[in-house]
């Protein structure tokens, strides 16, 4: 199953204005995140409050960034990537909520060879995908994360135990939120690149769901 659909594809300002309401969101999230640390909470409660906000703000940093490239405004910088690199950097991009369940899969040097394309973009919206797979999954579950060289692609495999309509759209671009928004916008610009997202998942209420995000693809 590919997510996507015409209008989506064809709609790059219409996801930019949906990221946009869902940075609004997460903003005001935070705002009342930090109203409930005025008040007394346990040294546990406080911790976890400051997770939450700091999770929030890393999705909000990650959503604005990808702006940029969405509508053509930020400046192309492409060049050779080393996939391993990418997934090191996730490693120490993730907020501290989410950090012990993304469990990353480190291939052996020269089994991933390397690709071109932007380093930056990649990264973002690496981080924004997994951080939407811990969100629509059930809370403390596991998300694995690792890559594949099949045929001709190089791909990032995200896995988790969420239902399979977590991700699923209404194919409207200004009405996507969520982890259907960010799977949209990944179509968007992986498609620039020769590459996409493909979702897999054994029906609706499927607990092991995969999104392949596919970042070279050869013809």
């Amino acid at each position: 199953m590919t997510p996507k659909s015409d209008n989506v594809k064809q709609l790059p300002g219409a996801l930019a204005a949906s990221l946009c309401h869902e940075v609004g969101n997460q903003l005001a999230a935070v705002r009342l995140s930090g109203h409930v640390l005025k008040f007394d909470q346990s040294k546990v409660q406080l911790q976890k409050t400051a997770q939450s906000i700091e999770e929030l703000a890393t999705l909000s940093g990650v959503i604005v960034s990808l702006l940029g490239p969405l509508m053509g405004a930020s400046k192309l910088s492409v060049a050779v990537v080393n996939p391993l690199d990418l997934l090191d950097g996730l490693s120490r991009a993730l907020p501290d909520a989410v950090v012990h369940r993304v469990q990353i899969e480190m291939p052996g040097e020269g089994e991933i060879p390397e690709i071109v394309g932007n380093f930056h973009m990649f990264s973002g919206l690496l981080l924004a995908l997994i951080l939407g797979s811990c969100e629509a999954s059930p809370k403390e579950s596991p998300v694995k994360v690792s890559l594949e060289k099949r045929a001709q692609e190089v791909s990032v495999l995200i896995e988790d135990e969420g239902a399979l309509s977590a991700a699923e759209g209404n194919g409207d671009g200004s009405a996507l939120r969520g982890r259907a928004l960010m799977l949209a916008v990944a179509e968007c610009l992986l498609e620039r690149v020769e590459g996409g997202v493909e979702l897999e998942g054994r029906g609706s209420g499927s607990k092991e769901t995969r999104l392949r995000v596919i970042l070279s693809r050869e013809s």
